[in-house]
């Protein structure tokens, strides 16, 4: 029997809304941190069958994490800056495409 494509495997927080996960954060049944945790252990379960991530950066995330729960901000939309280049912040070994060939 085939399952839906958009359905969830399971309940985990992973697989919420972000309308469900704010209202879990904001009822303190589950915090940022304890989402980045769940995400990079699934990560670390399926990258080594899956090779879906170039660049992981774990520790980032769980900064980032705990700089929310520290200091909450409002929902809303994203600074600019990630809209258009989600990978500034990331260090790559490939060069920009405008950057030419290597060979």
């Amino acid at each position: 029997m085939c399952r839906e494509a958009s359905r969830p495997v399971d309940d985990s927080p992973l697989w919420w809304t972000v309308d469900r996960l704010v209202g879990a954060y904001a009822d303190r049944e589950l915090s940022p941190v304890e989402v980045v945790e769940l995400a990079e252990a699934r990560i670390e379960a399926t990258d080594s069958l899956l090779h879906a991530y170039v660049a992981r950066t774990p520790e980032l995330a769980r900064r980032q994490a705990r700089e929310v729960v520290v200091r909450p901000r409002p929902l809303r939309a994203a600074p600019a800056r990630w809209r258009l280049d989600p990978t500034a912040a990331v260090r790559s070994a490939s060069p920009p495409p405008s950057a030419g060939s290597w060979a």
